[in-house]
């Protein structure tokens, strides 16, 4: 094991790390650290993989912010052994070492080891004479971002050992200089490079001026540092950095050996003066130390972000003790585990616990922590440490962490909705904060923002707030000078404004995952539902500013072909909101009126009509073929439902909706009343048509009427759509299609010269499992959910050499225009992989069937803490995005992960986990009354050997599981006997089979410290 400081002290979570010996040797995998700084600080980024010493790319704010150059995946595997983190050591018979190098340079005989867990990685490595000793932290609590580096050598010879050492970055980048730059042209770049030795024990590096070839140069203020200090025999010394490579490296520039040192040791480097200009500059820290027989020496070093050189000044002395960098790595790691504490569960199955921290974790930095200052409606609420899934192998996308207190970054709308899911059933303070953000982001047009950012709060009172914009954040607030205690009162004077960008399109299935939110609300608060949908008459309306162009303007004959333009029209981004407020139901009540009017060719799926297709955007050439998503067709029926749900009993009450939508209903009732489909096809886009250019990003006059009218109509698209769903399903062998395309069969032109089709063929796309997963949905028994199950399992969607579900069935026969899936290797990427999100999408449907049994047995196949570690390539704590299947041609590869850890799954894994250990609605009404009874699906093998099984609820309550038997509580046979209470006072109280209203109540607001509930 390793005994760095860090793991030394010890942290308020058990954390199980996953060892990998002999590291270098194996397939190669990229990760990052969690980039969690605390609340008080400042958030850095840190990529790494399994070659030399780990960390491959590593800066702040974004990649346009490296301090060591962000790398794709690939470049990372070939470069972090060189140009990441070195360490050379040359003892006192003259012999030269380097860790976690090479082997072919003299390394064969060191035994290494990488061990991986939430907080990131630590190093081993061991020859005869020395043991080395590393790890990275991420800096916590401080107004400026760094990544401290711990080192330990210790000597484990028997004799006594003089040693020059030198350790850190052969090439580091100087503030001022982005990924663009480093790309393309970074030998020009150097030109503006300065090193600043004002302070040569802190050493920064930046341009002298902005490097763009405009009219305008601005100066370059901030700065990137580094500093290091030795700790030995408990005394600590500064050390000073060498900031030039050549006087480590000598000619080789290539940084492959350290020439200079090598040959002459660590005095003839330091007595070099350094070359500051037109050049890189590294970032070693050198020391020299003698060690007696088991005795060690630590080196502490950190890289970091500076708004400024007098900021170092200032700071310069706090950095000049071991203790100083102890401290932040132990804080470090209390701010990882305090963000996963609400996860925390005991069973007897270890990987399983590690696993659902380690997601949770990683479902964190996607969607965000959410934050609750007040209760009630005074509550506000604040998502940290949310990021875009960029990394090493997401290359393409452009991830952000603001380098700012209280630090919350952008993400894709539908990635931080589905990870937002989980937020009400760990915290219920978080109440409707999460339904509203992304409710308010929806448009009259029925579609939302791509790029969902922090947001803000602005005052809605008279107030004198020095030092603040209009909108501000809490971390605003701390950088202005307020105090924490502070936030809480300016944040209840205030209202949080959401802060989206258009980004690169809509997709048809965004809006989706806003059902998701409010059933898991419901779950929680099943006695809100009714103040839940009429009781807030305060959404938003985000303005269309991107608009979906008519059909009768979307393709042209040209030479005698028909030419498509672009579907969006794409002439105002600016957003915004109107100014009418509607309540959720009204909102969700436009929002189905706009998708029954969005239904394709065939009238059982939403068209694709914006350009882009749904979550499998590698079918980013579907749309183009006038393609439609069943899958979403399901999510409308689900909506009616809802709605229908709602409304019944209330028909005579008035809703208000926009004049347009009223218009737009009578429209399409008419259209129905045709019996040629593609007549009712046409009408249908001419009349959302219409209604767009009514609501094009204007404020539009409202109407009430009695809510029997908005009923009525949604109750017979209901039926049309449940049956055309049946009848698709039938067609397609028992299991719902995912996907059509639909080809014209020929062309009318309009007098304005456009084009529209007169008609069309259908084709069905080959089966998808997102197309049994929704089916699932949509099963009312368990034995029609079952009988699905076993047409999965006879089909191309199961693996069988994996035991595991794949993404599609072969798409050979199908067109290349369908997309970029057609270009990827069977079993690839979007291509016939295990795409895990979606697989676990598939067992969370499982385990709603009511086989709890059928679950486990599936489960144990498919969840990655099952798998073996070996095949997988990776963490078995980790979700990787895909795992290679049984199909792709590269046997070797086969059964690993890959593109890790921020996925879909985490949410759709935390669902299940709330799910198998609390049921599917642990609270529910009885007599109007609110009751808590968990009904949980658990194997009896699951629970330790003294039979209990521990979690913690709402992060407050601890809840404890007796089942002495240790039988299995899979199915409504299992008995529960009793429940005993313990109060925060630490008194104990019995009650029966369940808690009923006030105990309940008490429950959810975090009144009780245990519960104790005994099964028979």
């Amino acid at each position: 094991m390793i005994s760095t400081a860090a793991a030394e002290i010890g942290t308020i979570v058990d954390e199980r790390r996953h060892i990998i010996y002999e590291y270098d040797r194996k397939d190669a995998f990229a990760s990052f650290l969690p980039g969690i700084a605390g609340p008080d600080g400042t958030p850095s980024w840190c990529f790494y993989t399994n070659r030399g010493q780990g960390v491959a790319s590593f800066g702040h704010s974004d990649k346009h912010h490296p301090i060591l150059e962000f790398l794709p995946a690939d470049q990372a595997y070939q470069q972090t052994a060189r140009l990441g983190f070195r360490t050379f050591l040359r003892d006192s018979y003259g012999c030269y070492r380097e860790p976690f190098g090479n082997r072919d340079a003299g390394c064969q005989k060191a035994t290494r080891m990488m061990m991986i867990g939430l907080s990131g990685l630590s190093l081993v490595e061991e020859d005869d004479s020395f043991r080395f000793e590393v790890g990275y932290a991420t800096l916590p609590g401080e107004k400026y971002p760094a990544l401290i580096r711990y080192l330990r050598i210790t000597n484990i010879s028997d004799l006594t050992s003089q040693a020059d050492i030198i350790d850190g970055l052969p090439r580091l980048t100087p503030y001022g200089i982005g990924d663009g730059i480093l790309k393309s042209m970074s030998t020009t770049a150097a030109a503006w490079i300065e090193t600043d030795l004002r302070y040569p024990e802190v050493p920064g590096f930046r341009v002298r001026a902005s490097i763009g070839d405009t009219v305008e140069v601005k100066p370059v203020n901030g700065c990137h540092f580094m500093v290091a200090v030795a700790e030995h025999r408990g005394v600590s010394r500064v050390l000073h950095p060498i900031v030039d490579p050549a006087s480590i490296f000598g000619s080789d520039l290539s940084f492959s050996i350290p020439n200079t040192f090598r040959n002459i040791g660590l005095d003839g480097v330091v007595s070099q003066k350094p070359s500051l200009f037109s050049r890189f500059p590294s970032g070693f820290a050198p020391v020299d130390t003698v060690l007696e027989p088991g005795e060690y020496i630590d080196l502490y070093s950190m890289y970091g972000y500076a708004s400024s050189p007098e900021v170092i000044l200032d700071l310069k002395d706090q950095w000049s003790s071991g203790t100083w960098f102890r401290e932040k790595i132990t804080q470090y790691e209390h701010h990882v585990a305090e963000t996963v504490c609400p996860f925390v569960m005991s069973t007897a199955w270890p990987n399983l616990d590690a696993y659902t921290l380690q997601t949770a974790l990683d479902n964190t930095l996607r969607g965000g922590k959410p934050i609750v200052w007040g209760r009630g409606t005074k509550s506000r609420v604040f998502h940290l440490y949310s990021r875009k899934h960029g990394d090493m192998e997401r290359d393409y996308n452009d991830f952000a962490l603001p380098a700012q207190r209280y630090s919350a970054g952008l993400g894709n709308y539908r990635d931080m909705n589905q990870n937002r899911r989980i937020d009400v059933v760990v915290n219920p303070n978080v109440g409707t904060a999460d339904i509203h953000l992304f409710v308010d982001l929806i448009q009259m047009d029925g579609y939302n923002p791509l790029i969902v950012k922090s947001g803000g709060f602005q005052l809605k009172e008279q107030m004198e707030l020095s030092g603040l914009s209009n909108v501000f954040t809490p971390g605003d607030l701390l950088d202005a000078g307020y105090s924490r205690n502070d936030i809480s009162i300016v944040l209840e004077a205030s209202d949080y404004q959401p802060d989206a960008d258009f980004g690169e399109g809509y997709w048809t299935d965004h809006w989706t995952y806003n059902l998701d939110l409010i059933d898991q609300y419901l779950r929680i608060y099943p006695d809100r539902e009714r103040d839940l949908f009429f009781g807030e008459t305060t959404y938003r309306w985000r303005r269309c500013g991107v608009l979906v162009r008519p059909l009768k303007e979307r393709f042209k004959l040209v030479d005698g072909a028909v030419v498509p333009k672009e579907h969006l029209i794409l002439n105002d981004r600016s957003g915004g909101f109107l100014s009418h407020r509607s309540s959720l139901l009204e909102k969700l009540a436009v929002l189905a009126v706009i998708k029954c009017a969005t239904l394709g060719p065939s009238e059982c799926g939403l068209e694709m009509e914006a350009g882009r297709p749904g979550w499998y955007d590698a079918l980013n050439g579907l749309p183009g073929l006038f393609g439609s998503s069943l899958s979403d067709g399901v999510e409308l029926l689900r909506l009616l439902h809802l709605l229908l749900g709602v409304m019944a009993g209330d028909t005579e009450q008035s809703i208000c909706l926009p004049v347009p939508v009223w218009d737009l209903m009578n429209k399409l009732t008419l259209s129905w009343q045709k019996e040629d489909p593609h007549r009712r096809w046409m009408e249908r886009w001419d009349a959302r048509d219409e209604y767009r250019s009514k609501v094009a990003g204007y404020d539009v006059v409202m109407n009430s009427r009695p809510m029997i009218f908005v009923a009525e109509f949604l109750r017979a698209q209901e039926l049309r759509l449940a049956a055309g769903l049946d009848s698709a399903a039938i067609e397609n062998n028992g299991i719902l299609p995912t996907y059509y395309r639909h080809d014209p069969t020929g062309w009318d032109l309009l007098e304005t010269g456009f084009a529209v089709p007169s008609g069309f063929t259908r084709h069905v796309l080959p089966l998808f499992l997102e197309g049994a997963v929704k089916h699932m949905k949509i099963s009312i028994t368990t034995e029609s959910k079952l009988r699905i199950h076993e047409r999965v399992e006879q089909s191309p969607l199961f693996d069988r050499t994996l035991g595991m579900y794949v993404l599609n069935a072969p798409l050979e026969h199908q067109p290349q225009t369908i997309g970029r899936a057609k270009a990827f290797p069977e079993g690839w990427l979007e291509n016939g992989s295990v795409w895990l999100h979606m697989e676990y999408k598939y067992l969370l449907e499982l385990l709603r069937s009511g086989d709890g049994s059928l679950f486990w047995n599936t489960a144990k196949r498919c969840l990655v803490p099952f798998l073996d570690a070996v095949r997988y390539g990776r963490s078995p704590y980790e979700n990787s995005s895909f795992i290679a299947s049984s199909r792709y041609p590269v046997e070797a590869s086969r059964g690993r992960g890959f593109i890790g850890r921020l996925s879909g799954a985490t949410a759709e894994y935390l669902t299940m986990w709330s799910e198998f250990l609390l049921g599917e609605q642990p609270f529910f009404l009885m007599d109007g009354e609110l009751n808590f009874q968990p009904k949980p699906v658990l194997p009896g093998d699951m629970f330790r050997d003294d039979g209990t099984l521990k979690f913690r609820l709402f992060g407050d309550t601890e809840i404890v599981y007796r089942n002495p038997k240790r039988r299995d509580l899979l199915s409504d046979s299992r008995r529960y006997l009793q429940s005993i209470i313990t109060t925060k006072d630490g008194v104990d109280k019995t009650w029966g089979t369940w808690l009923s209203s006030v105990p309940a109540t008490n429950l959810r607001n975090g009144v009780f410290d245990r519960l104790v509930v005994n099964f028979e």
